[in-house]
C-alpha cells in the first residue's frame, strides 16, 4: 500500500523528468535558431559575393524563375488596371486567335470572347479544353491536364517573348497602361517613373528612367511621321482611345508600356 512519502517521491521523479524534457526542447530550439542564423549569414555572404562579381552567378543560387502560365497574364492585367476582381461563376473566355478549326467529331474549337470584365478575369477562370487549351498558357508551360503533373517544367523560350510582346491580350494591357501613365501634364521622366512604380512596385532608379524616356521621345518622332502606324498601335475596337491623347503620343506611350510589361524583373519571380 503506497504511502504519502511514496507519492511524493513519484511526483518528484516526474517533475525531474519534465524539467529535463523542457531543458532538452529549449536546447534543441536554441540550436535550430543558431543553424538558421548561420544559414542566413552564409546566403548573405554568397549573394554579396555574386554582386561583387558583377551579377554573375555560376552556382545559380540567386537565379530567378519565370512566372508560369496563368500568373503571367494575371500580373500583366493587374499592372495595367484591367484585371477583374470578380469571383466565382462560369468559366471565362479571354481573347484567343480564331483559326476555324474543328475537332474530330465536328465541334468547333474557336470560341466567342467573353464580354465586359469577364474577358479580364483571372486565368484560374479561363475555360479549359484538353483538345485545344488556351494557347498563351501552353506557351508558358501549362500542363495539358491529361495526366497528373507533380512539377511544371521551367522554360524560357523566344515564343514566350513573342506572346508577351505581340499577343492581343498583352498589347491591350500595354494600351491600358499607356493611358494610365501618359495622362496629365507631368514631365516625361515623371511619367516613366510612375510606370516603373506600377510595374516593379519599388522606387525606380534613375538608370532605369533615362532609357525609357529616350524610347518615348524616339517613338514619338516615328509615330508623328507615320500616323497610320500610330493608329494601328492604339487601335482597340472594344475600348477606343480617349480624345485627350494625340495618337502619336498615346502610341509612343504604348511602346514604352510594352517594354515595361516585358522587363525581366516584372516577368521573373524570385
Amino acid at each position: 500500500m503506497s504511502t504519502t512519502a511514496d507519492a511524493l517521491r513519484d511526483y518528484q521523479r516526474w517533475a525531474e523528468r519534465l524539467a529535463e524534457a523542457r531543458l532538452g526542447a529549449h536546447k534543441a530550439r536554441h540550436h535550430l535558431e543558431r543553424c538558421h542564423e548561420a544559414e542566413h549569414e552564409a546566403m548573405r555572404g554568397i549573394r554579396d559575393a555574386v554582386e561583387r562579381m558583377g551579377g554573375h552567378d555560376p552556382l545559380g543560387i540567386s537565379r530567378s524563375a519565370q512566372a508560369k502560365a496563368a500568373p503571367v497574364r494575371d500580373q500583366v492585367l493587374a499592372a495595367s488596371g484591367l484585371l477583374s476582381q470578380k469571383l466565382h461563376g462560369p468559366p471565362a473566355r479571354p481573347f484567343q486567335p480564331a483559326f476555324d478549326l474543328r475537332a474530330a467529331f465536328g465541334g468547333a474549337l474557336d470560341w466567342k470572347t467573353s464580354e465586359g470584365e469577364d474577358k479580364y478575369r483571372r486565368g484560374l477562370y479561363t475555360e479549359w479544353r484538353r483538345s485545344s487549351p488556351y494557347p498563351s498558357m501552353v506557351t508558358f508551360d501549362a500542363p495539358n491536364r491529361e495526366v497528373c503533373t507533380l512539377r511544371r517544367n521551367r522554360t524560357n523560350t523566344p515564343l514566350q517573348a513573342l506572346v508577351t510582346m505581340n499577343d492581343p491580350v498583352y498589347v491591350e494591357a500595354a494600351q491600358a497602361l499607356a493611358r494610365l501613365i501618359g495622362h496629365g501634364p507631368a514631365p516625361v521622366e515623371d511619367k516613366v517613373r510612375d510606370g516603373l512604380r506600377r510595374v516593379l512596385l519599388r522606387p525606380p532608379a534613375e538608370a532605369d528612367v533615362a532609357p525609357l524616356a529616350a524610347l518615348y521621345r524616339a517613338s514619338l518622332v516615328t509615330y508623328s511621321r507615320e500616323p497610320e502606324l500610330a493608329a494601328a498601335m492604339i487601335a482597340n475596337p472594344a475600348n477606343p482611345p480617349p480624345s485627350t491623347f494625340a495618337p502619336s503620343e498615346l502610341a509612343a506611350w504604348t511602346a514604352v508600356a510594352n517594354v515595361l510589361l516585358n522587363l525581366d524583373e516584372f516577368l521573373m519571380k524570385p
